[in-house]
C-alpha cells in the first residue's frame, strides 16, 4: 500500500487533466457548430449565458426540471418575421444518488401577435400530464388520434378547440422526432427532448418552428 500511495496523486491529476482536455475539445467542437449555423442564419451567436432567458424558462414545463439551469450557447435575433432564441439549455438532474447534467436544444419564438395563454402539447411518452380532451363538439376520431399521441394542458385545465385541430396534429406528426410544443403569452417554445441537437437537426427544428409559428398566427385571423 505504501508503495502505491506516491503514485496515486499523480495518477489522479493525469486523469483529471485528460478529462479536462476531452471536455474542452467537445465544447470547442460544439461552438464551431453554433458559429457555422449563426453564419448561415446571419444572426449573432454567443456563449456567455443568458440569465434573463433562464428566468423566462420557468414559465414552461421543461424549465421546471432539474436544478442550476444555464444557457450555454445561443443564437438570437429577428428571423422570418419573428424574434427567435435557439439555445442549448442544461440543468442538473438526480440519477442513482448523483447529479447529472442534462442538455436540450430549444427554440423560443416570440411575437406580440401571438395572443395565446399558457399551454402544453407534449408527446404522451414524455409527460405525465392528464389528457383532458372532453369537448363533445370535437369528433371522436380527432379525440382518439390526439389522445393516442399527446397530452394537453392549458391554464383553464381544459384543452382549447384549436388543440384538437387535425392540421395541427399533422404538423406535430410531420417530424421524425416527437415534437414538444409549449406556449405562453406572445411566445412559442418547441423542442424534441432528445438532448443536444446536431447541426442539421437544429435546421430542421427551425423549419418546423417556422411552420408552427405560421399556423398559430393564421388561427388569429
Amino acid at each position: 500500500m505504501d508503495a502505491i500511495m506516491p503514485w496515486l496523486l499523480p495518477l489522479i491529476l493525469v486523469i483529471l487533466l485528460l478529462f479536462s482536455i476531452v471536455l474542452f475539445r467537445l465544447s470547442n467542437r460544439r461552438q464551431k457548430v453554433w458559429k457555422r449555423l449563426a453564419k448561415t442564419l446571419e444572426l449573432p451567436c454567443h456563449f456567455q449565458g443568458n440569465p434573463e432567458l433562464v428566468e423566462r424558462m420557468k414559465e414552461y414545463r421543461i424549465g421546471q426540471r432539474g436544478k442550476f439551469p444555464a444557457v450555454t450557447a445561443e443564437i438570437a435575433g429577428r428571423w422570418r418575421q419573428m424574434d427567435i432564441h435557439l439555445f442549448d439549455y442544461n440543468y442538473l438532474v438526480p440519477k442513482g444518488g448523483k447529479m447529472r447534467r442534462h442538455t436540450e436544444t430549444l427554440l423560443l419564438m416570440r411575437d406580440s401577435s401571438l395572443r395565446y395563454g399558457q399551454f402544453s402539447l407534449l408527446p404522451r411518452s414524455l409527460s405525465d400530464l392528464p389528457f383532458l380532451a372532453q369537448q363533445a363538439e370535437i369528433s371522436l376520431a380527432a379525440k382518439l388520434s390526439l389522445q393516442e399521441h399527446y397530452y394537453m394542458s392549458t391554464e383553464s385545465k381544459e384543452p382549447a378547440s384549436w388543440m384538437l385541430d387535425g392540421s395541427l396534429h399533422d404538423l406535430l406528426s410531420s417530424t421524425q422526432l416527437s415534437l414538444n410544443l409549449e406556449g405562453s403569452p406572445q411566445a412559442l417554445l418547441i423542442y424534441y427532448k432528445k438532448g443536444i441537437l446536431k447541426e442539421q437537426e437544429m435546421i430542421d427544428l427551425l423549419s418546423t418552428g417556422s411552420k408552427c409559428f405560421d399556423w398559430f398566427k393564421a388561427q388569429l385571423h
